[in-house]
C-alpha cells in the first residue's frame, strides 16, 4: 500500500482515502486472487464496511 499512496497521492483523485482503504482490505479478505482485476476506484465515496462487501467490494 505504501508504493500506492507515494505513486499516486499527488492525484486530485486521491482525496477519499477511507473508502480506498476500505475497497482495497475487502479485496484482500473476500476477493483474493479470484477476482482480477481489483478495481480500486478513488471516485468511490462509501466508506461503510458492510455496504462495500454487500457491493463486492466496490460500492
Amino acid at each position: 500500500m505504501e508504493f500506492v499512496i507515494k505513486k499516486h497521492k499527488s492525484s486530485s483523485k486521491w482525496k477519499n482515502t477511507a473508502s480506498l482503504e476500505a475497497q482495497f482490505n475487502c479485496h484482500v479478505i473476500f476477493a483474493g486472487p479470484n477476482k482480477t482485476p481489483w478495481n480500486i476506484e478513488p471516485h468511490r465515496t462509501e466508506t461503510n464496511w458492510a455496504i462495500v462487501v454487500k457491493n463486492f467490494c466496490n460500492p
